[in-house]
Formats: C-alpha cells, structure tokens, sequence
C-alpha cells in the first residue's frame, strides 16, 4: 500500500513525496539497491520486503525470518541481500528470485551486519564480531569488551569499524588485531560508524543525541560534537559524492551535515514520530527514511539552505 503527502499539512518543511506502509511492526533496516529504483526493508515482522520507489509497489513476495529482522545490507553488484535477525540467523536471498540462497546461524547472537566493497566477506557484529564468507564460512573471530552495536568497513576493506556501548574500536580484518581505540567521546552507546569516502575520517551517532568526527589514522577527534538533535541519533547515511551525512533521530527529524565542516545544512526532514533509519539513494538526489510505526518515507534532498547555513559555526 502506498499514498502520497495530503497538500494540507502542519508542517510547513519539505514534505515526503511517497509514504509506503506494508509492514506490521518496526523497520529497522533499510537500503538502496544499486540502480536506485528500489528500496529494501528489513522489520520486527520477520520479513524483508523490496519496493518501486515510483509507485510505492511491492516487487515479488517476501523474504521471511522466523525472528524479528535488525540488520540488512546488499552486495555492491547488486545480486543479493542478506539479512540478519535477532534469533542469530543470517539469511542471504538472490534480488531477482528472492529466493533463500543459504542461512546459518551465529550462536552469539546479530544486531548488525556489513559486506566487503568487494562483496566477498560478511561482518557479523553483536557481543563481539564473525567475518564469514558468502557461503557462511567463519573465516575470524574478534572478541570486542563491550556489545557491537554497529559495523563498517573502509573503503578499501582493510579495516573494520565497530561502534560499542560507548566507544570505537578499529580492526585489521585479516588479523583481527586492534589497530585503533578505544576512540572515547561518547556518553551513550555508538548506534552508527561510517567511514567518509576516501578513509580518512570516521561519523559516529551516538544515544547522546550527538555526531563525532574522527581521524581515522591517529584516532583523534576532529573539532568538536556536532549538535542539534535533541533526542538519541540511531542512523546515518552518507551521500554518494561524501559532501553530505544524513542523521536519523528519535527527536522526529532527519538531519543534513557538510561531511567536512559538520556545519548543518538545508532544511531538515520533519517527522510525526521518532525516525529509526536513513538512507541516500544512489543518485544521492533522494533519500529514505522509516520511523516508529512501520511507514517508509521517500524524500527529495532539499536544496541548500541559504548561503549563511554553510557559514554557521560548528555548535560547542
């Protein structure tokens, strides 16, 4: 089922053009795929569901879990998606078919997932971390002192980030040494750990309702916490080009940040309840975001604000 925004609104901000409602509980994954003209959901409802960002429309039937659905990702080639839920299942599906590809289970449990750039290994991350082959092979294990809330890999795949219930903590992947961290800021667990393009830089959204910039060689803090949410920050995105990092918060907005300065732009993304995920698009032209409730919101990014947003001084 799809609709599009009433033009009466209470909100005078930019406004959704397509709410998508086809799940029964949360939506706490959520992707692209490569061609940008379907989005992927992953819910507590147990399912993984692919939709027409043009009409709102399912494509195909549902991809099911026999628990609820936390994390998804797909592979840079666009052929599969594999998701994880809370009963430690990961399941990796073909995108055309849908169909279940293999499964297995990790005994400790998955809250969050990742891929290689170059498709060929899965982090599994949740007490502590598994990178396992396609074919599910555990191929390391990484014991983490605190639970791994979310994971990213460089962009050269060479290292893998985890955020924690308060820290960051750097990996070689193939050794599976500690190279970086604790990288201590943080007053709240780490929901969100990006890389920035080229690896120099890490984003960090934490429950402390704040975003952390880091050099990602020495580990030091790059100026200062970027604020303006007022709630905890659970998701953030990174724009194709890395100009631009979106944040999803439980304060009922998305947010737009320059990737370099951590100055906000544009107008953000108004909500009527908190927001779980964010998502950019391929293009980088729209994104995705999915709140308390179950409804997917597709959004044109707004322009830029005016020339004085991007002379705002970094909040201290």
């Amino acid at each position: 089922m799809s609709s599009t925004i009433p033009q009466q609104s209470d909100n005078d901000g930019p406004r959704p053009h397509l709410v998508i409602s086809g799940h029964d509980d949360q939506i706490l994954a959520l992707t692209y795929l490569p061609d940008g003209q379907w989005v992927v959901t992953g819910s507590f409802d147990g399912t993984v569901k692919v939709w027409n960002v043009g009409n709102g429309e399912q494509e195909g039937t549902s991809m099911e879990h026999e628990d609820e659905v936390q994390s998804l990702v797909v592979t840079r080639d666009g052929t599969k998606i594999i998701s994880s839920d809370t009963g430690g299942r990961i399941k990796v599906w073909d995108v055309e078919s849908h169909e279940l590809l293999r499964e297995w289970t990790r005994k400790r449990g998955s809250s969050t997932i990742a891929v290689l750039p170059d498709d060929q290994l899965i982090v599994v991350g949740s007490g502590d971390v598994g990178i396992y082959t396609m074919k599910g092979k555990l191929v390391n294990d990484i014991e983490v002192n605190e639970g791994v809330l979310s994971v990213s890999f460089s962009p050269d795949g060479k290292k893998l980030a985890c955020g924690t219930w308060d820290d960051i903590y750097v990996y070689d992947v193939d050794t599976g040494a500690l190279v970086l961290g604790p990288l201590e800021g943080h007053e709240d667990w780490v929901n969100s750990v990006l890389w920035s393009r080229d690896g120099s830089r890490l984003f960090s959204g934490s429950g402390d309702n704040t975003i952390h910039c880091w050099n990602s060689d020495t580990g030091e803090q790059i100026g200062q916490p970027w604020t303006g949410h007022t709630h905890w920050i659970r998701s953030l995105s990174l724009s194709p080009d890395g100009s631009i990092l979106a944040s999803a918060s439980w304060d009922k907005t998305v947010r737009f940040w320059d990737a370099t300065s951590g100055h906000p732009i544009r107008q953000h993304l108004q909500h009527d309840k908190g927001v779980l995920e964010v998502c950019f698009s391929p293009s980088g032209e729209s994104v995705a975001s999915t709140e308390v409730g179950g409804n997917i919101y597709l959004w044109r990014v707004p322009l830029l604000d005016s020339v004085e947003s991007r002379a705002m001084p970094l909040s201290r």
